[in-house]
């Protein structure tokens, strides 16, 4: 597929800019027309059997397909806490890979313990993504720790919820709320300093607006904005370089598992979900650690 054809759909707006000490973080909409057909999205998606320390069984409220994205991440209390490493398809239920974000925590889930969404920070996706065919439970327990020690928390059981739940997370920093998301909007461009550091896709507009706000879309880049970033391969100023940039920069599918495939795209790299020559959804992110 060519950049052009997996771009066909879009177009990016004007950009919400925010300021802070560390930076200046810009939020570029993506925006276009829903995906057809349609398909299930984070909001569909249920957790019905914490299976084992590796394993969980999730159905879907949706009648068909149904997708989860890379990086979504299960808060359990009581629990061990899990994330979902590669993107998966699937019909009615599936069992997936799942793995530790908090050793310090024994347990498996059941339906009398709450438990909320969210995803990935934004630095641990792309290890979380090298480590997609690795069958361990701890496989970025190392690169939690890392994160932990960049972002100045100290005392920790190397668990992820000692950042997510950290007061400079939670109260968020002055200036640099996330905005809201457009009508239109199906996905997001996310630069640091002029550097593009992710950009995200969903099936439709209603279903990044969940994303963004329910699914903990916006947390996953609220959690880096203080942080000193390596820069990035792909890097603009204003909102038509941006695209430029975007738009013709060298982009690689390699197919996976049936719908789900591997993406490239400049320095970026994630999953896509393709339905003919509709791009349903699509994650790719920069390394920052």
């Amino acid at each position: 597929m060519t950049p052009s054809s997996f771009w066909r759909n879009f177009s990016i707006g004007a950009p919400a800019i925010r300021r802070g000490d560390g930076g200046t973080i810009a939020y570029w909409p993506l925006r276009g027309p829903d995906a057809k057909p349609k398909v299930g999205f984070v909001d569909d998606v249920v957790l019905d059997q914490d299976m084992s320390y590796t394993r969980l069984k999730f159905r879907t409220r949706f009648t068909g397909p149904t997708v989860i994205p890379a990086g979504f991440t299960l808060f359990m209390d009581g629990a061990q806490d899990r994330t979902v490493y590669a993107a998966h398809v699937f019909d009615k239920e599936t069992v997936v890979a799942a793995h530790c974000v908090e050793p310090g925590e024994g347990g498996l889930w059941n339906a009398k313990k709450t438990m909320r969404v969210g995803m990935l920070p934004l630095a641990l996706r792309v290890p979380s993504f090298r480590s997609r065919h690795r069958d361990e439970a701890g496989a970025i327990c190392g690169s939690i720790r890392v994160l932990l020690q960049a972002s100045g928390i100290r005392r920790h059981n190397g668990s992820l919820r000692a950042l997510i739940e950290a007061p400079h997370i939670r109260s968020g920093v002055p200036g640099l709320t996330a905005p809201d998301t457009l009508p239109d909007q199906r996905g997001v461009v996310v630069t640091l300093n002029g550097a593009v550091v992710g950009v995200e896709i969903a099936p439709s507009a209603a279903q990044f607006r969940a994303w963004w706000t329910r699914g903990g879309l916006n947390e996953s880049y609220a959690t880096e904005v203080a942080r000193l970033f390596k820069p990035p391969a792909l890097a603009a100023s204003s909102g038509e370089t941006l695209a430029d940039h975007l738009f013709a920069a060298a982009l690689r599918l390699r197919p996976t598992n049936g719908p789900v495939l591997d993406l490239e795209l400049g320095g970026l790299v994630g999953q896509a979900v393709m339905l003919g020559d509709e791009v349903m959804y699509a994650s790719a992110v920069g390394e920052r650690l």
